[in-house]
């Protein structure tokens, strides 16, 4: 199976989990107490709507149209902006491979393998303004 349906498959076996994104955000602020500051006067409800949506967005990384790398540039500078830093993003991708391996049933190298993937692509964009 190509690596695209891999995470695909994976992404979507979490997303039917609802305590995927609430455990990733409870494993993301165990990890970097210092993020939980940041969301402190952030409804978690539209955070993790937002969180959802990204994941989904991964779906067309690599079919860039201008509006997507709009997307994904638009949300690079609003995290600058919050002065999130670079090494915040290791912690998020390692969290969210965290939670892939405890809501994934089926998660096996392959699978952290496209997650890996995917997430790299898209944090090197997301850090392309830092």
């Amino acid at each position: 199976m190509p690596a695209d349906d891999v995470f695909f498959a994976s992404r979507d076996r979490c997303m039917a989990d609802s305590q995927f994104i609430p455990a990733f955000y409870r494993q993301l602020f165990h990890v970097d107490p210092e993020l939980e500051s940041y969301f402190s006067t952030v409804d978690m409800d539209r955070q993790e709507n937002m969180l959802r949506t990204a994941l989904y967005e991964l779906a067309d990384f690599d079919n860039f149209t201008i509006d997507k790398m709009n997307y994904w540039l638009d949300l690079s500078s609003k995290h600058h902006g919050y002065d999130i830093q670079k090494g915040h993003f290791e912690n998020w991708m390692s969290c969210m491979l965290k939670c892939v391996s405890e809501h994934d049933p089926q998660f096996n190298k392959q699978i952290e393998q496209a997650w890996n993937n995917k997430l790299e692509q898209i944090i090197a964009l997301m850090t392309l303004m830092y």
